[in-house]
């Protein structure tokens, strides 16, 4: 189908073929069917159409409705005599219909309509297009690739217990191996597949692999949709595992965070991926020697050709003659310069953004700290007096005296007490077990003031463990701090978690207390799980000569934590207007929020007991990265926003979705962005043919893609 000029007709009729029957495969022009609307669209919003059927005496609503079966496929194309020469505007199902009728003497009249949708469409609602779960290598195909590695290449499994998450937190969680398949033309094909989210042999996802894993899995191969350009667009990226080397390659080369499409259907889990790339999907009909094939497009905003639009300026000039003079041209001469007839441009300036604020993650430390008894002073254990001591020893039981004394243990007032299978030990497990930080001011000092050195009970201050640049004295919010793993890990990289270490003689030598440390949810705190306090003791010590409840009674118990703990700051990404070379006169802010993609966490300038053992720190520090992409937003959000409604009198197919549209020319109304990165056109979203009330024209929806900051 051409464009009017060439053609030169005052207009184009459609035609509406039905299969046979439901799923036949075979189409029939019916007579009875005319169109109203066909809208295309991409992304979520799939293509529609309104056709109308034509009723009289012998064919009326009850008849349309027993005639035209929901399931029944229904091709809208341009009327041609040669079925193969026919382009195809629509490809669907008439789910709904709707009747109407008005029975009032003299006003009888019925109508009947169906609201068409496209086979994209129908197909996302298929049992098969759900999406749940993930597919993976379980433990016998593990084994047969090891065995049989060609039988095994393309075997995997469907697992429901995790979810369809790619790089949640943006860890990667993509297995080292693809399974290797066969495309449909014969070839192999490599797909990506998921492993479990706490190994760490993950890989991360680019949106080019999950792209690929989705459409393998959830598209019903042999089904109505054929999976068009998706893998040919891909090939390179996964199989070379190069960069893109245009806007549209370097969008699929990107690795999304937290891409969720659990519970979704394959439409829409295509639409979240697209619209965090900055792309969009389509599924458009073309005509294979008369017959449908619809396939899906996946295109950039970015790269599709530059085109115009054209209406001549109406009107006279000063002197009286005709700005555009259409008697000394040709018919086809005045479509090609006028292929307007009316239309909408919008300049939106409320959408610039020239000094945004990107918000990362909260700014963590890692550090050593000092913990206190978070228990209150007990009799025989605390402020015990140094002659007394040894009595107050004594009281103790060792595992060893536990076990000799066999029932006789319950006789013991300490046993009753201390020990996990104590009759009275839930009125007392915090005691010499639990260790806190105090970092929110919570344990006072006048309930739980002792001996020295925790004879001062106060809000913990950061600036005994950390350099002013991180904290000065009281800056700190007093607030409750869990501890979270160090970012310090052991010589063969493995995490060190949080790092728990114990002293018997008052800190001049330290153990770690690897085993039996639970670490606490709600504060910077561990409680230290054992059965017997007596049970913990120095390495190679016996209980019976030196243990935890012997050195808090001689005062020199000591209890240290290396670990992250959250700032105060979140890691902020700001850019100021008037360092743009082209600044606008306002100033418009905009908060990004971005927690799960820019980090912070140091263990510089901080006390750090760990960095004196020969364990290295894995750092991160996005502050140029967020700082980076505070820029490229106010550089590429400078300009207005253009949104554009024109209206082309006749059914015009030679604009496709994802053209960009430069100008109307005749008119001096110019789309492109005057400033930013690069220069941007407005591309075209959707096409909507009307027929209808005295309609016949094909409307174009042309807007600007949001793009992704990292995509700028």
């Amino acid at each position: 189908m051409g464009t009017m000029w060439q053609r030169s007709e005052p207009a184009e009729r459609f035609c509406i073929s039905v299969e046979t029957a439901p799923g036949s495969g075979a189409f029939r022009v019916d007579e009875r069917l005319a169109v109203e609307q066909v809208h295309q669209r991409c992304d979520a919003a799939i293509s529609t159409a309104r056709v109308c059927v034509r009723l009289d005496d012998a064919f009326d609503g009850e008849a349309a409705r027993r005639r035209y079966h929901p399931d029944r496929r229904l091709l809208i194309a341009t009327d041609e005599s040669e079925a193969a020469r026919r382009t195809i505007l629509f490809d669907g199902y008439p789910p709904l219909q709707r009747t109407r009728w008005d029975g009032r003497i003299g006003g009888e009249q019925e109508s009947y309509v169906f609201e068409a949708e496209h086979v994209f469409e129908r197909l996302g609602r298929s049992r098969e297009a759900m999406v749940y779960g993930r597919y993976v290598r379980n433990g016998r195909i593990e084994e047969g690739l090891a065995e049989d590695p060609a039988d095994f290449a393309d075997k995997a499994v469907l697992m429901t217990a995790l979810p369809c998450v790619f790089n949640p937190d943006g860890r990667g969680n993509r297995a080292a191996w693809p399974l290797t398949v066969m495309s449909p033309t014969g070839g192999s094909r490599r797909i990506d597949i998921f492993t479990h989210d706490s190994g760490s042999g993950g890989i991360k996802w680019t949106y080019a692999t999950a792209l690929r894993y989705l459409v393998w899995f959830y598209l019903v191969r042999g089904g109505p949709v054929a999976e068009g350009n998706i893998f040919e667009a891909t090939e390179v990226l996964v199989n070379d595992e190069e960069e893109g080397t245009d806007v549209f390659g370097r969008a699929l080369a990107r690795e999304p965070v937290s891409l969720v499409c659990e519970a979704t259907n394959l439409l829409e889990a295509l639409h979240l991926l697209v619209r965090s790339a900055g792309l969009h999907v389509s599924a458009e009909t073309d005509n294979v020697d008369g017959s449908p094939r619809t396939r899906l497009r996946i295109w950039s905003p970015e790269t599709g050709p530059v085109r115009r639009l054209f209406l001549a300026r109406g009107g006279r000039r000063m002197d009286g003659s005709p700005w555009y003079d259409a008697s000394a041209r040709s018919a086809s001469q005045v479509l090609r310069e006028n292929n307007v007839s009316r239309g909408e441009v919008a300049w939106d300036h409320r959408a610039i953004v020239n000094s945004p604020v990107v918000i990362g993650d909260v700014k963590r430390y890692e550090m050593t700290v000092p913990l206190w008894p978070g228990w209150r002073p007990r009799s025989g254990l605390d402020n015990v007096a140094e002659p007394n001591r040894e009595v107050a020893k004594a009281a103790a039981l060792t595992p060893e005296q536990v076990e000799a004394l066999g029932e006789g243990v319950y006789d013991s007032v300490w046993y009753r007490l201390y020990h996990r299978q104590g009759n009275q030990f839930k009125y007392h497990t915090d005691v010499a077990r639990l260790w806190v930080l105090n970092e929110d001011g919570a344990f006072t000092g006048a309930f739980y003031n002792r001996h020295a050195p925790f004879d001062d009970y106060r809000p913990f201050d950061f600036s005994s463990v950390a350099e002013a640049v991180v904290t000065t004295w009281g800056t700190w919010m007093r607030r409750p701090r869990p501890f979270r793993p160090t970012i310090s890990v052991s010589t063969d990289g493995r995490s060190l978690g949080v790092w728990v270490e114990i002293s018997f003689d008052g800190g001049a030598t330290w153990q770690q207390q690897s085993g039996g440390v639970r670490v606490l949810e709600d504060r910077a705190g561990i409680y230290l799980e054992c059965e017997n306090p007596c049970e913990i003791c120095p390495t190679g010590e016996d209980p019976a000569v030196e243990n935890m409840w012997y050195a808090l009674v001689d005062r020199t118990f000591r209890v240290r934590v290396t670990a992250l703990l959250d700032s105060d700051e979140r890691l902020i990404g700001t850019f100021p207007a008037d360092a743009l070379a082209e600044a606008t006169l306002r100033t418009h802010g905009q908060v990004v929020y971005r927690p799960r993609a820019f980090r912070f966490a140091s263990r510089s300038h901080t006390n750090n007991a760990l960095s004196t053992v020969g364990m290295g720190p894995v750092e991160r520090d996005d502050s140029a990265a967020i700082a980076r992409v505070a820029e490229q937003l106010a550089r590429a959000n400078q300009d207005r926003q253009v949104r554009v409604l024109p209206a082309i009198p006749w059914i015009e197919t030679g604009y496709e979705l994802g053209d960009r549209i430069s100008e109307i020319r005749g008119r001096q109304i110019g789309f492109a962005t005057a400033t930013g990165a690069g220069t941007r056109w407005p591309s075209v979203l959707g096409r909507k043919f009307i027929l209808h009330a005295g309609r016949y024209e094909t409307e174009l929806t042309l807007g600007l893609t949001d793009l992704p900051a990292e995509a700028v």
